[in-house]
């Protein structure tokens, strides 16, 4: 589709000169958690007016408790916050019989630009399958994307992964639905007409990329 891709390595200086002949930055899946140099790195990127799509499921610790993934700074700088959890979907017609289920489930698209595809009269004629997800708390100008049902729940401890479903409904939640689990968001424009304004996209699930 016209596209070029460069894996680009944040631990080099050199990442800097390569993350500006960049249009788009794609953060995938991630595994590790990111330095304050790396990110760093991406923050002045996204001063210059790159945009990012970052598909960025629960980071877990060793003690198999959701933790920071080192991308907070990046974020925030667009008004969205991680709000390091794991989130189960209880709603019926969206869960997906897996796993202790509700962690596969379908969220609801939002109106935006992004999701114009998926509505059609303001209504959803395509859900969006995620699996292990977080969700965002938003401010300013970032707007959701993705929703869970208000019958959604979220956890700290993704050892819930193991428990027997019998006991799944036992479990202490962290929070309640619904949750934002994409968003949209737009940095103002710097001080030159010409300069474009950074734009986020952040989905909280390593699926969908």
């Amino acid at each position: 589709n016209n596209y070029g891709t460069r894996q680009v390595d944040l631990t080099q200086s050199a990442a800097d000169i390569a993350l500006q002949a960049c249009d788009l930055i794609v953060i995938a899946a991630p595994a590790d958690v990111y330095t304050d140099a790396a990110v760093g790195r991406l923050l002045a990127a996204a001063r210059r007016g790159k945009s990012f799509l970052i598909s960025l499921g629960p980071t877990l610790g060793e003690d198999n408790h959701t933790t920071r993934s080192g991308l907070e700074r990046l974020l925030e700088l667009f008004g969205v916050h991680a709000r390091e959890q794991l989130v189960f979907e209880r709603d019926p017609d969206r869960a997906l019989p897996f796993g202790v289920g509700g962690e596969v489930f379908f969220a609801l698209p939002k109106p935006h630009a992004v999701t114009r595809g998926l509505l059609k009269d303001g209504e959803a004629r395509f859900r969006v399958l995620l699996q292990l997800a977080q969700g965002f708390e938003l401010q300013g100008k970032s707007v959701a994307l993705l929703e869970t049902s208000g019958r959604a729940f979220s956890v700290r401890d993704a050892g819930i992964l193991v428990t027997p479903k019998t006991a799944f409904d036992g479990v202490v939640h962290d929070a309640e639905g619904p949750f934002v689990v994409a968003a949209a968001s737009e940095l103002e424009r710097g001080g030159k007409p010409e300069e474009r304004a950074a734009r986020l996209i952040v989905i909280g699930s390593s699926v969908p990329l």
